[in-house]
């Protein structure tokens, strides 16, 4: 007899067949556990790339995409998901950074330089610790000196008579001081590399503008100083050019191509000087510096400068995920990028160096705010952990739902063979009770009849008899291969 089921047994099968509801019900639930806003930016982020066409945007992972939506959240005031202080981020490690450069001294910026790192007792190195311990990271420094002696890199002169010729004879030198002392009041500060320091504003004669700026190209920092007419006649009155979206190296011939078109559209000169930044110099190690191990930390430098930098992890607050080969280095997975400038004290004196910082962790920060920020309730934390999944879980429930279609209409098949087997047991049982209790007891009286007969039978008579009592015999034999064993032992009696 074929076995029956088990409760558990049928209730898998049962789950199985309902499979595609429920997996249709589980997706629903997690599309409506985040906000539709924040829902909506990673799905479209994951279908799309990304939802704008921006390079930083695009580089961003689903956790730094979904404490981006929260956050847009927050300050909308559709709801209170989050606090103004976020946590580990670029701007609680920016403080740290900037506090450190400003204990530093010269002579320890020139030792960097020539090999030498902050002693383990400096006291920028007890901030940087604490640091350490609350964001649970490991924050190496390096230094990025500015060189002195840097060349024009590229010029283009489209109005002759935006400078005087006293000017333009200072700007035919070799050096970018020329180009400093000149147009240094544009800004009334000396630069600092990677920071922007002049949006437009009128300077000298009322009909001309002047545009400081630096930024990261072809592994390297270069400044740019854009003078163009602004006056009410002038062509680009209302137009202000940036370089914000030159990310070309500008001895190239790429990016003199995209300079000269940049150039064209307005009747303005471009002076653009660099590089303007030194090899990356090791400062600081989280761990103890014997022998040879800085030569790890001072390939890092090498690696992260100014590679990431080019590719705005910069900007990014909540981190970026280490490469590779970052990841071999370092021993961590996430990362995080600062970078501090000198505020030289004197008036027109150029910034010597730049202070990067990489702080080093194994946990996304933006995990780690998500999880700080939303961790009071039970589905806040639902949200901070799903966050970061969401498209793999509503992805991994898509892939799901077309497997159940698969297995649920084979469970129903299989169920239904299972149930009609199970019947089919149940009805030859019922047919050999039955035939045990009416065909086999006849049969046998019927056979005792018989052989009765056939002894007091005598002649032709008792063979008949004795071959009819032999075919009832048969024919018991035969019912019981047919019926099984159920009538063997009304048989036997």
């Amino acid at each position: 007899m074929a076995p029956e089921m088990s409760r558990g047994a049928k209730i898998a099968i049962r789950l199985l067949e309902l499979s595609p509801l429920i997996v249709l019900t589980l997706a629903l639930a997690v599309y409506l556990a985040l906000p539709r806003t924040v829902g909506g930016m990673l799905l479209t982020s994951a279908l799309y790339r990304s939802p704008v066409q921006d390079p930083a945007y695009q580089q961003q992972s689903q956790a730094q995409l979904a404490l981006s939506g929260f956050r847009n959240l927050a300050e909308q005031g559709k709801q209170e998901y989050v606090g103004r202080d976020f946590g580990v981020e670029n701007a609680s490690l920016q403080d740290v950074v900037d506090a450190a450069w400003a204990t530093m001294q010269p002579k320890e910026l020139d030792r960097a330089v020539i090999g030498e790192v902050l002693p383990e007792n400096h006291r920028a190195q007890a901030r940087v610790r604490q640091w350490e311990r609350e964001n649970r990271a490991q924050l190496y420094l390096w230094v990025v000196p500015v060189s002195a002696d840097t060349t024009i890199a590229y010029q283009y002169v489209g109005n002759a008579g935006l400078l005087t010729m006293q000017e333009r004879l200072a700007l035919s030198g070799p050096h970018k001081d020329q180009i400093r002392g000149l147009l240094s009041y544009a800004t009334g500060e000396p630069p600092v590399p990677l920071a922007t320091l002049n949006s437009g504003g009128g300077v000298g004669e009322a009909s001309r503008t002047i545009n400081v700026a630096s930024w990261l190209a072809g592994g390297h920092v270069w400044e740019s100083y854009l003078i163009y007419p602004s006056g009410p006649g002038s062509d680009t009155s209302g137009y202000y050019p940036e370089l914000g979206s030159f990310t070309l190296d500008p001895t190239s011939r790429d990016g003199r191509a995209w300079l000269d078109r940049f150039t064209s559209k307005f009747n303005g000169d471009v002076f653009i000087v660099g590089p303007v930044d030194g090899a990356p110099a090791l400062l600081r190690t989280p761990m103890p510096t014997e022998g040879s191990w800085l030569e790890g930390p001072r390939t890092l430098g090498s690696v992260v400068w100014p590679k990431r930098a080019e590719q705005r992890a910069l900007s990014e607050r909540t981190g970026f995920a280490l490469s590779d080969g970052e990841r071999r280095l370092t021993g961590g997975k996430w990362g995080i990028l600062a970078v501090a400038g000198e505020d030289s004290p004197a008036a027109g004196t150029p910034a010597k160096a730049s202070v990067v910082a990489l702080a080093v962790m194994n946990e996304s920060p933006a995990v780690t705010v998500l999880r700080q920020q939303w961790g009071s309730t039970p589905t806040r934390r639902m949200q901070a952990w799903l966050a970061p999944r969401y498209t793999f879980a509503l992805g991994f429930l898509g892939m799901l739902f077309l497997a159940s279609l698969v297995v649920s209409p084979t469970a129903f098949m299989f169920e239904r063979r299972a149930t009609a087997e199970v019947e089919m047991e149940r009805e030859r049982e019922r047919i050999r009770r039955e035939a045990n209790e009416r065909v086999f007891a006849r049969l046998e009286a019927l056979s005792r009849e018989v052989e009765s007969a056939g002894q007091s039978a005598t002649g032709p008579a008792e063979d008949e008899l004795a071959r009819a009592a032999t075919g009832i015999e048969d024919t018991l034999e035969d019912l019981r291969r047919l019926l099984g064993d159920a009538g063997g032992g009304a048989a036997s009696r």
